[in-house]
């Protein structure tokens, strides 16, 4: 993938109608070098040795995800137009990590892919923090409205189904880094620390919470078990500035972001969004914790900028 990446700009600036061809080159080869970072645990091995061979294999694939973090900031400049459902596949694919190649194989352990479901998980995040970065605000739209079609081996019916399903807890590195290092999110801890210097801290962690989000308004359920919960909310700084919400209260801005919402005016906007405050309110609804715990508490998107000043200004 290095060698592809090294070459993406210069081929794009011959010739920007190769830029889907050169994409399904890069994810296909994506595809293929992320089967190399499986485990291979053998049996006997205790939790903490589990945990710590997970956490050391995703630091091996790190220059793997180098690799896709430069190509994809490469692709989503607003000067290209590429097919996000060659970037979607990828994911849609994620499933197909979760288990043995040879599908022939009958002895193996789920335990020795556990570590994709982080893998997956962050990705989706840089992909989000990315399109933010570049302003690509089509392209987010599409990664977040559109549908996912997940290849699954135990269905045979392929149903569209919502990014949320990309989200997935990797339960041998989080009891890792909570036993080890009494860390209330090991997924959190590692994404924070593991960091892309190619993203700041800020920018990853306010894709986080759109996508959190997002998904709180597509599924206003607090009985649903499947919610994207931004784990990496909890290393905010204290002066970690919402500037991508906050700025909501301008109109020109609002203009530019109402696809990412996937909404036509900002009335429409405004509707949802009470809608979605008198059920929590009807529900007496706290805000979204780790463990109901107040002090990690993630404020709701109309305590970040009040319904009533959204496009209030030109």
């Amino acid at each position: 993938t290095s060698f592809l990446v090294r070459s993406l700009e210069n081929q794009l600036s011959k010739n920007p109608k190769r830029i889907n061809s050169l994409t399904q080159e890069f994810i296909d080869d994506f595809k293929s070098n992320l089967f190399e970072f499986r485990l291979n645990l053998g049996t006997g091995i205790t939790f903490s040795d589990a945990g710590k061979k997970s956490v050391d294999k995703i630091h091996e694939y790190r220059n793997l995800r180098e690799d896709f973090i430069q190509f994809f900031l490469i692709i989503t400049k607003t000067e290209y137009n590429f097919d996000v459902d060659i970037i979607k596949s990828l994911f849609e694919e994620k499933d197909v990590y979760n288990r043995p190649q040879d599908v022939n194989l009958r002895s193996w352990s789920s335990a020795d892919y556990q570590h994709y479901k982080f893998i997956f998980h962050e990705l989706f995040i840089y992909v989000v923090a990315i399109c933010l970065k570049n302003q690509n605000y089509n392209a987010l739209a599409e990664f977040l409205h559109s549908p996912y079609f997940y290849q699954n081996s135990n269905i045979r019916d392929i149903n569209a189904q919502k990014f949320i399903e990309i989200r997935e807890y990797p339960e041998i590195l989080n009891e890792y880094y909570k036993q080890e290092f009494r860390k209330i999110s090991g997924s959190a801890e590692l994404m924070i620390s593991n960091l892309s210097d190619k993203i700041t801290k800020q920018l990853f962690i306010q894709a986080d919470l759109l996508l959190h989000y997002i998904d709180e308004l597509n599924n206003n359920d607090v009985l649903s078990y499947k919610k994207w919960f931004p784990v990496t909310y909890i290393y905010k700084d204290e002066g970690l500035s919402n500037t991508f919400f906050s700025k909501l209260v301008s109109k020109k801005y609002f203009e530019k972001l109402k696809v990412v919402f996937d909404v036509e005016d900002i009335e429409s906007f405004k509707e949802i969004l009470i809608e979605y405050k008198d059920n929590n309110e009807k529900q007496s609804r706290r805000n979204p914790s780790f463990n109901n715990d107040p002090w990690h508490g993630v404020p709701f998107i109309y305590e970040i900028v009040k319904i009533e000043e959204i496009g209030m200004y030109k």
